[in-house]
């Protein structure tokens, strides 16, 4: 139904740390740093511990340009997230830019790579200022869409935008196409490696003053001039008088020769900082209390945390500021692994698994859920990072943040979440949430297998009304709206209020359920007593259900209440900043001006919804594209009609959900239609399937246009066809009282039958179709047809509202013969009754 991507932005990423207190200056470096600004990329490719990050850092506070800094690691493979850290370090050095691609990175849907790229270099292009944007680690990245984004940021070049790329290795960009057009200053090993000068001057800065320039030429010989290397053997140089067990040391593979300096430093510092040097190298970052925490209680110790950041951050031992107050930190990335290897020599009194758990807790406890899983899963322990989203899902539905519950679901290994009834569950949530039905119904009956295996005291009701729930679903989908109510209201009594999404979805159900089954007053009651409850009170929660309201007022042709929703929904939406709520909002008065022949308003409140693209659920957006191009046809703008419901093709395309381009394609055949165009509508019916027939929920029926090509073919074949369909439709959607699309059916019987001669028949139908269209005062679908239908319209011998109903049309029309078009809806529309002010209004009867 409803959903939103939230990512969530670790902001140390976006911390560009400080460049060393014992920096060596290097002006020729940024020198040639700031001569490359005039080309769009900058590429420092380096091994470990070159300094390419102390060299970015010390450009940023040389330069004049605004600097925007990202470090990378292996979560930032998913373009979406990558995209929105890129959008937020931007926003750090510019505030307010960007806010487009912004808008884009937290949508509901899956944004492709391409429109993505296109948004963002878009406003990068907008920035006037100069702006240096760093990705530090640009290794981690290893997923093609990610490299085809930056590529489109290189190729493109934004004014003012330089990208610096600092790498361990090359990345999959087109380097050699970059290098021979000069558009590239590229920055490698050899440039990085220290000079004698260069080792002397470092040494004394960090070891002695007085230290001579033959010691440090020696050890920045044998390290081969790597930055790294001379900080460890600076390190390990401080306070020994005797330098030639170390020089004897240096000897070997660098390798070697890192692993014996950090083994010197680890060896001279005393035990309580050895403990926490080898525990705290399981961490990503860290902080003193999850340092303590990792390491775990000390007895009779007055060490702690506390202690060893100020320690580690004092003695300058390889670690990297994450923010400004100096709380969080990181190891270098080599001395980190280093580290890693020492815990693993000693493993007999360091237990890695442990180490990893207590981070896990701390993480959750602490509310970094993606943390405390990662960690619970290099601890091997799958049944902790399993609990803790079981612990957390129903608080992220209730956000919408369906992105991350799907990202949680997919780290964790697939025995794992199929063997576990609660995250089956939680599957077929996210599953329905993408319009994925199928998925849905395929756990949703792997939920009843395990059900089955387990005793009852082992099911929690909870977790049987949030399946009641899902089968609800499953049988309103199948038309069945007895067994979709049972099952809805089983999951109401079930579920608690604390679970409002879950809740809210059985209640939107059961109000569907309830209009099916010819119950609209109970169903009306049932949403007003929600949205009055104030232990439900929530946004998502009312969302929901004046969603599902509009979608019940939709089925019974209530436009008057239905305008009433779309306008709760859409001030709903404007004021707490609920895009999604506001798109249902502008999709339901559009639908609105459409039928009431209103058609400028349609256009404006339906492209503003078009508009969103994938700030809307792909449903949502298909649907309000399928209206506009109707409207934009009814005032013959074929040409901006055509390229609506391309873009509604093009948007179900990269959906993946064939039962979307289904419907996208028979759009596209209903404007060909319209055009006169049969052939073309023609070859689309010769491929379309109308099976199966789903519950007329929104605004497009593929089978409605399948009658109509059928009928315009003109052959004995065809019209047998259209008619055995037409008179399938007219059963089905009589059983599911869905007086809306009956109107369009009922019409298009009324025509076949005149064309067959059979008047009176013809005129019972039609007499139907307007009986029901007056309620909401509905015209747009008598208007479609034209002359022909004026004239059979004319012999009706209606009374009431009925009759002033014809009447409306007919004057609409003729109105429409002089150019006048959409001119009559705006009075019309007033006058509509409204279950929204009439919560028990009665519905139409059988015979209606």
């Amino acid at each position: 139904m409803m959903n939103a991507r939230a990512v969530p932005l670790l902001r140390t990423k976006l911390h560009r740390p400080p460049p060393p207190l014992d920096l060596v200056p290097r002006p020729h470096l940024l020198e040639r740093l700031e001569r490359g600004r005039r080309h769009p990329l900058t590429l420092i490719s380096t091994p470990a511990g070159y300094g390419k990050s102390t060299l970015l850092a010390t450009w940023f506070e040389a330069s004049e340009a605004h600097g925007a800094w990202l470090s990378l690691d292996g979560h930032d493979n998913d373009v979406l997230t990558f995209a929105a850290y890129v959008v937020a370090a931007v926003q750090t050095a510019l505030p307010g830019a960007c806010r487009r691609a912004e808008a884009l990175v937290g949508a509901a849907e899956e944004v492709p790579t391409e429109a993505l790229a296109r948004e963002l270099i878009n406003e990068l292009h907008e920035i006037d200022e100069p702006l240096i944007l760093v990705l530090d680690d640009y290794h981690a990245i290893t997923t093609p869409d990610v490299h085809a984004l930056v590529d489109r940021i290189v190729d493109h070049r934004p004014r003012g935008v330089h990208l610096a790329l600092a790498t361990r290795r090359d990345p999959a960009l087109p380097l050699a196409k970059l290098r021979a057009n000069g558009l590239m200053t590229e920055i490698r090993m050899r440039d990085l490696q220290f000079s004698d000068d260069e080792s002397t001057a470092f040494f004394r800065q960090s070891v002695a003053p007085g230290i001579g320039a033959d010691v440090a030429t020696n050890v920045s010989h044998v390290v081969e001039g790597w930055p790294a290397g001379l900080r460890l053997a600076a390190l390990s140089l401080r306070g020994v008088d005797d330098m030639a067990p170390l020089a004897d040391g240096l000897a070997g593979t660098s390798a070697h020769v890192m692993d014996y300096l950090v083994s010197e430093v680890v060896a001279r510092q005393p035990p309580d900082v050895q403990r926490y040097l080898l525990a705290t190298a399981v961490l990503d970052r860290f902080c003193a209390s999850l340092c303590d925490a990792v390491v775990g209680p000390q007895p009779g110790g007055s060490f702690d945390g506390e202690g060893f950041v100020r320690w580690v951050a004092r003695e300058n031992l390889f670690v990297v500021p994450l923010d400004e107050r100096g709380e969080w930190f990181r190891y270098h990335h080599l001395f980190r692994q280093l580290l890693g290897h020492h815990a693993e020599k000693r493993e007999t009194e360091i237990a890695l698994p442990d180490l990893y758990a207590r981070a896990s807790d701390w993480c959750i406890t602490s509310g970094r859920l993606e943390e405390g899983v990662h960690y619970a899963i290099q601890a091997g322990d799958t049944a902790r990072a399993a609990a803790a989203l079981k612990a957390r899902r129903h608080e992220l539905m209730n956000r919408e943040q369906w992105h991350r519950l799907n990202d949680l679901l997919s780290v964790l290994p697939p025995d794992v979440v199929n063997g576990d009834l609660e995250l089956v569950v939680q599957r077929a949530w996210c599953a329905e949430n993408r319009h994925k039905l199928g998925e849905m119904v395929a756990a949703l009956e792997r939920a009843d297998e395990l059900t089955d295996r387990l005793q009852p005291r082992e099911v929690s009701d909870q977790l049987l009304g949030e399946i009641d729930a899902l089968r609800a679903a499953r049988s309103t989908y199948a038309a069945d709206p007895v067994g979709a109510s049972a099952a809805a209201e089983q999951a109401l009594e079930r579920i608690p209020k604390s679970a409002l999404s879950a809740r809210g979805y059985a209640a939107v159900v059961l109000t569907l359920a309830q209009q099916m089954s010819g119950r609209l007053a109970s169903a009306v009651e049932l949403v007003y007593r929600e949205l009055e409850d104030e232990s439900l009170h929530s946004t998502t929660h009312h969302s929901r259900l004046l969603i599902g309201l509009g979608l019940a007022q939709w089925c019974e042709a209530d436009l008057g209440g239905l305008r009433g929703t779309a306008e709760r929904l859409r001030t709903l939406g404007a004021t707490l900043d609920l895009p999604q709520t506001g798109a249902f909002g502008g999709y339901f008065l559009g639908v609105v001006h459409y039928l009431q022949n209103d058609l400028e308003s349609a256009v404006r409140a339906l492209a503003s919804v078009v508009r969103g693209a994938y700030a809307v659920d792909r449903n949502t957006f298909a649907q309000a594209a399928f209206a506009l191009a109707a409207a934009q046809a009814a005032l013959e703008r074929f040409d901006e009609a055509r390229r609506t419901v391309e873009l509604a093709v093009e948007r179900a395309s990269e959906s993946h959900s064939a039962l979307l381009l289904a419907y996208a394609h028979g759009s596209q055949a209903e404007l060909a239609l319209r055009e006169g165009r049969v052939l073309d509508a023609s070859a689309w019916a010769a491929t379309y399937d109308p099976e199966p027939f789903l519950p007329g929920f929104r605004f497009y029926v593929p089978q409605i246009t399948l009658a109509k090509v059928l009928l315009a073919q003109r052959t004995d074949t065809s019209r047998q066809r259209a008619i055995e369909l037409l008179a399938r439709l007219e059963d089905y959607y009589t059983d599911t009282r869905n007086t809306r699309v009956l109107i369009d059916v009922l019409t298009l019987e009324a025509l076949e039958l005149e064309e067959r001669g059979e008047r009176a028949d013809a005129l019972v139908k039609l007499e139907c179709a307007v009986t029901a269209a007056a309620r909401g005062r509905i015209l747009r679908p008598f208007l479609d047809h034209g002359s022909k239908l004026m004239r059979l319209l004319g012999r009706l011998e209606l009374h009431g509202e009925a009759l002033s109903h014809a009447g409306r049309i007919q004057a609409v029309f003729n109105e429409e013969g002089l150019g006048i078009v959409g001119a009559a809806a705006a009075a019309l529309a007033d006058e509509a009754p409204s279950t929204g002010a009439q919560p028990l209004a009665d519905p139409l009867s059988d015979r209606e």
